[in-house]
Formats: structure tokens, C-alpha cells, sequence
């Protein structure tokens, strides 16, 4: 007979098959919304690039998760019951929606490092910065969401609101550049720290390095570690002897002549190491939560697509402008771009009397390619 014949089984079946693609689904949708945003709906196409699709999807991954995390504590909600939040993240899509249906184009921005400028922008809800208001429309689901959300676990006004404001903060947290080398210009960070790489590899390996600690303590919140502890706080500590050894070597070498360069690409090597142990604990008879080596080994593949080229020394290749996306697609997307059912109305972020240098002019076509077929007979 088959297991599903008990609901109950059923039941739990597909709550773990939920669980097991919930992080899946987020890379999955994140990486759609990055994709859409710098190459078919971007201002300037041209500078997409491998290192900002990196950037721009853990950016994503970073706000969710700390977002769980903050939920966590202020509900008191076991985690393993937030884990659906993943799927909620259909709403990064919205802002594509709306310049599809517009005919607008993205170009998105991080807040201006000049106080004034940056508190005037995060308080009226980057209304005052023409050119990110679309993500009115992601960030106030999320503001509401994440309000209710907390709402319907507790029936308590008062931290609904709490997790709002924390959402509104965690948001703005990674909306501000906060880190950068010091030779990043646009967005100017407000932290310059030496190093060898440009922006958008220096700003992955942070964001990478972020996303794997939020995700470790999830993961020890959910208590994937509790029933073996101390074979990983063993495997952790080999982990940071490994980080810390290939870190000192990788500067005094001169692979890595700047120190954040040095611990950053360190870390997964340690990481490669803790795992290695973990295997080997497993493989002794020491097995524990299958779910904490999954997720392990997705955050392995994760700090491999991020350090990978950083290692063969092709990061700086990955960065620069690539050609702009033409023919087939362009002439596919033609039809909607005319498709424009909130032009100059109240539906409309734009102001009529406002210019949005990454909007088409009412009269715009689309180039194409020459065909044949376009000749008289």
C-alpha cells in the first residue's frame, strides 16, 4: 500500500518536500528578478555582468533571511515554521510587472551616501528618488506582510508593528552601501576598506559571507545541530583553523595583498575543510541532521559560484560591460512595451512633469534588425 494512504503521512510529506525546495525557490526567484532587471527591463543593459547578477541575488537572499531571523525573535515562532516565507518571494517580481506594463525601464539605485540625502529618501519611502519607485511596490508588500505575518502568530498589535519597523529597517540596512572598496565610486560607500577587486566582486564575497552566517544561525535556531553538537563544534573549529591558516598564507604570500581579499577567500577554504570533517564524522557512524548537510551543501555551491572566478583570477573579467541584449528578444517584447495601461495617470509614479532618463518617450520604437520580408514585392 501506499504511505500516502494515511493523510497524516501525506501531510508530512509534502511539508518536507516544501521545506526541501523552499531554499531552492528563493535563489530560483531571485535570480528571475536579477535577470529581468539589468538585462530586458534595464536602463542601460549594457553594464550587466555576471558579479552584479551575483550581488544583486544575494542582496535578495540577505533581506529574507535576516527578515526570518528578526520573525524569529519577536514571535517566538519556531523556525521551521517560517521556512514558507521563502515562497512569499514572488513579490520582487511586482516591480517588473509594473515596468512591463508601463513600458518603463528599470535603473535602480542604492541610497545616496550623503546623510541628507539618504534619511530624505528612507523616510518618504524613496518617494523623493524618482527612479526607485518601483520598489514602493516589493517594499510595502513586504512592510505590510511581514506586519501581518507577525500579527497572525502572536494577536498582538504591538509587534506586528514591531516587525515592521524591523523589515523597514533591515531593507533600508542593505539599501544604504554601507561597505566598499576603496575604489568604488558609484555607489560611494560610506566604509571604504583596501582591497584589490572592484565593486561588484567585493560586494558578493560580503554578501555571500552574510547570507551563510544568518543561514547557520536559522539553522541552529531550528536546532539542526542539537542532536550532535559537539561533533560540529569539532568540525567548527577545524573550519577556523583552516579559515585562519589559509588567510594569514594568502597575505603573507602576496596572493592577496589586501586583508579583507585575504579573509574573504579564505573562508571558503575553511568552509571546504568543516565540511570535509563533517563528512568524515558521517562516514565513521557520527550521522546527524540531513537537513543541516543539504543546506551546507548549497551554501558550498553558492560560495563556489561567488569565489570561483576570484580564485582563477577572472573576476575583473566577469565585471565588465557586455553587449546589449538585441534581435529576437527585442522584437519579442516590442508589442509590450506599447502595452502601456497606466500612461500619464494617477496609476503612474512618474509626475507628468517629471523626466525619467530611463523611460522611452511617448513616440519610441524599439530598433530591429532588417528583414527580408520588409521589402516590397
Amino acid at each position: 500500500m501506499s504511505r500516502w494512504n494515511d493523510k497524516r503521512v501525506m501531510v508530512e510529506d509534502l511539508r518536507s518536500l516544501a521545506r526541501f525546495f523552499a531554499p531552492l525557490y528563493l535563489l530560483a526567484v531571485s535570480t528571475l528578478r536579477t535577470y529581468m532587471e539589468t538585462v530586458p527591463f534595464a536602463a542601460d543593459p549594457e553594464q550587466h555582468a555576471y558579479y552584479l547578477s551575483v550581488h544583486h541575488v544575494f542582496w535578495f537572499c540577505d533581506t529574507l533571511l535576516l527578515g526570518m531571523l528578526a520573525l524569529h525573535f519577536v514571535t517566538k515562532v519556531p523556525v521551521k515554521r517560517l521556512v514558507w516565507l521563502c515562497y512569499g518571494m514572488y513579490a520582487i517580481l511586482l516591480p517588473i510587472l509594473w515596468v512591463w506594463l508601463t513600458g518603463r525601464k528599470l535603473a535602480l539605485e542604492y541610497h545616496p551616501h550623503e546623510w541628507h540625502a539618504m534619511l530624505r529618501d528612507i523616510f518618504t519611502f524613496v518617494w523623493t528618488a524618482p527612479h526607485n519607485r518601483p520598489v514602493i511596490i516589493d517594499g510595502g508588500v513586504a512592510f505590510v506582510g511581514i506586519s501581518l505575518v507577525a500579527y497572525f502568530y502572536t494577536r498582538s498589535a504591538g509587534r506586528g508593528i514591531l516587525m515592521g519597523l524591523v523589515g523597514f529597517v533591515i531593507i533600508n540596512l542593505f539599501a544604504i552601501p554601507l561597505l566598499g572598496p576603496t575604489s568604488a565610486t558609484s555607489p560611494a560607500p560610506l566604509v571604504a576598506i583596501p582591497s584589490a577587486w572592484t565593486y561588484q566582486p567585493f560586494i558578493s564575497a560580503w554578501y555571500s559571507f552574510v547570507a551563510f552566517w544568518v543561514m547557520a544561525a536559522l539553522m541552529a535556531r531550528a536546532g539542526l545541530f542539537r542532536e550532535d553538537g559537539r561533533v560540529w563544534r569539532v568540525c567548527l573549529l577545524f573550519g577556523l583553523l583552516g579559515w585562519a591558516i589559509f588567510s594569514v598564507a594568502a597575505y603573507f604570500a602576496g596572493w592577496f595583498p589586501h586583508v579583507y581579499d585575504a579573509v574573504m577567500t579564505g573562508f571558503p577554504m575553511g568552509f571546504c575543510l568543516f565540511l570535509l570533517a563533517r563528512v568524515v564524522f558521517w562516514t565513521a557512524g557520527k550521522q546527524g541532521s540531513h537537513w543541516a548537510l543539504a543546506l551546507f551543501l548549497l551554501a558550498l555551491v553558492c560560495q563556489a559560484a561567488v569565489f570561483g572566478p576570484i580564485y582563477a583570477g577572472n573576476q575583473e573579467r566577469l565585471t565588465i560591460k557586455l553587449a546589449p541584449k538585441t534581435g529576437a528578444w527585442a522584437r519579442d517584447r516590442q508589442p509590450f512595451q506599447r502595452l502601456r495601461l497606466f500612461r500619464q495617470n494617477r496609476f503612474d509614479f512618474a509626475a507628468p512633469d517629471e523626466t525619467w532618463p530611463e523611460s522611452f518617450p511617448p513616440d519610441y520604437d524599439e530598433p530591429r534588425e532588417s528583414s527580408p520580408y520588409d521589402a516590397n514585392p
